[in-house]
């Protein structure tokens, strides 16, 4: 599942939950309110659904400190426009393709060429700060990870999101999820999987948060 043609590693990380051995891999599965391009006026943004299939905890080469720099590999991307998925593409090197997505309150569908992925979500409670949940701290971690994509392999492009973190509300959801291969990664498991709530060490949640996205500049290793 790593990035082809690059020297990356998976950076042994300790988190609540994880196993010995163990990697995290984070599902993205929402809906973008006013967001697009860069460089658009806010008029002209969209609000469109999104889904994405993060890779944290990446090393490259290290900096001219010495220091490791961990990344977060956005290794696919769907959104239901083309024009979207062309323009991160273009900017930010995404793995980004058009799919057809229906999203409800409790419920989301992608189909990619026939091949379908599918959540049903049971939220319980009102949304809260972030502060209310300890454990999602592991994500906020991982927000905070400089990410990168991998449609062009030769291209160094990353880019950040820049949360508001202390506006961001919560609130635990369950969920039941099945991909079938051809829509994600293709060894990601095609069974159904049962995740439970924040409540648990890398459970899921439902979030509601404001950001920026950074323009893209170039800091991978050849």
């Amino acid at each position: 599942m790593l990035p082809t043609g690059r020297s990356m590693v998976l950076s042994d990380v300790s988190l609540p939950g994880l196993s010995t051995g163990q990697h995290p891999v984070i599902l993205e599965i929402g809906t973008e309110h006013h967001a697009g391009p860069i460089d658009l006026p806010d008029w002209l943004l969209p609000t469109f659904p999104e889904f994405k299939l993060d890779i944290p905890y990446l090393t490259a080469s290290p900096s001219s400190d010495g220091a490791a720099k961990l990344l977060n590999y956005k290794s696919i991307i769907y959104t239901d426009s083309a024009i979207l998925n062309a323009a991160s593409r273009l900017q930010y090197n995404l793995n980004a393709s058009a799919a057809d997505m229906k999203v409800t309150d409790n419920s989301y569908k992608v189909d990619f060429n026939g091949h379908t992925f599918t959540a049903n979500f049971e939220s319980s409670g009102s949304y809260q700060s972030a502060d209310k949940f300890p454990n999602f701290s592991a994500y906020v971690d991982i927000m905070s990870q400089t990410w990168f994509g991998s449609y062009q392999r030769y291209r160094k492009t990353c880019a950040d999101h820049h949360y508001q973190f202390d506006t961001i509300q919560i609130r635990p959801a369950s969920m039941t999820m099945q991909a079938a291969k051809g829509v994600l990664d293709i060894n990601f498991p095609e069974g159904q999987i049962k995740t439970p709530d924040i409540t648990k060490a890398l459970g899921t949640v439902e979030v509601l948060a404001h950001f920026t996205i950074s323009h893209p500049y170039d800091c991978l290793p050849n």
